[in-house]
């Protein structure tokens, strides 16, 4: 386990509520009386935030980023053409009890009508919590960043593919160096539901969602100003929870971003350390 103390820990149960407390709730007054202008919207590079600004910020996690789509789509191919789809098959024998009804058997009036799991069998479908670590520092490039988050969705998706379930949580978390940190995470998907290219593609790859959105996230929080971070928003961490199922570092603040395909070996490497042969990507 991590040996940062954790003294804030803020969990957004998904995207829309996170995206609702930053945009009806005031910073820290703490925060604004020890700070003359607030990160989240001071005048920025492009790599910044896209030159987005912090509305325009707010305004592309609502909406959708179709540029951000155009960047995905070119990178998927490179893990969806390796990868089958595929669903995982429930093998069922017929039984006098089971799980559900067999329509047609029932209606010949066989006592064997009810659908039980064959031993041996799989269920359907497994979910899989990944946790990716989404702080990274201010040395580094937009283009890294956008490298490993299409290498991150690229994995979501080959598992969604082959039949998983995907709970997607981004973790942005913060130390101040000496030993205390504060959690902020973002649930970006949801197992069950689909992929939904438009809104990932900017949680994930846009610079401003880190350094508009979840800055903004910052500002709220008393951690803070109690631990004099308003000068600077401390240092990337990534504090370990029992929550957190699989952990994905980020690859761009390790600088193994520099292309898409490494990238996308550091994201690929992490998974497989995780897995059986036989669920290795």
């Amino acid at each position: 386990m991590s040996q940062t103390k954790v003294d804030s820990l803020n969990m957004y149960r998904d995207f829309e509520s996170f995206l609702d407390t930053i945009e009806h709730t005031d910073p820290n007054p703490d925060f604004v009386a020890k700070k003359p202008y607030l990160s989240s919207q001071q005048t920025g590079y492009h790599d910044w935030d896209f030159n987005a600004g912090y509305e325009g910020t707010l305004k592309l996690a609502r909406e959708g980023w179709p540029e951000g789509l155009k960047k995905i789509k070119k990178a998927l191919p490179s893990v969806r053409n390796a990868t089958k789809a595929q669903t995982r098959r429930k093998g069922f024998e017929l039984r006098p009890d089971g799980l559900f009804p067999n329509v047609s058997a029932y209606a010949s009036g066989s006592p064997f009508c009810m659908n039980k799991r064959a031993p041996g069998t799989r269920s359907l479908t497994r979910t899989t919590r990944i946790t990716y670590q989404a702080c990274f520092h201010a040395g580094v490039s937009a283009s890294d960043q956008v490298n490993f988050g299409a290498a991150l969705l690229s994995l979501v998706t080959s598992l969604e593919r082959k039949g998983d379930s995907v709970d997607l949580v981004a973790a942005y978390d913060t130390t101040d160096g000496k030993g205390s940190g504060t959690v902020h995470r973002v649930r970006i998907k949801r197992s069950g539901r689909r992929v939904d290219l438009d809104r990932l593609a900017f949680a994930m790859i846009h610079p401003g969602m880190f350094r508009r959105l979840v800055f903004a996230a910052f500002e709220r929080d008393g951690w803070f100003p109690k631990k004099n971070q308003t000068g600077h928003y401390g240092y990337p961490g990534f504090v370990e929870t029992p929550e957190d199922g699989i952990r994905i570092t980020n690859a761009a603040q390790l600088y193994k971003a520099q292309t898409f395909e490494s990238a996308l070996k550091h994201v690929v490497d992490q998974y497989n350390g995780t897995q059986s042969e036989s669920e290795k990507i």
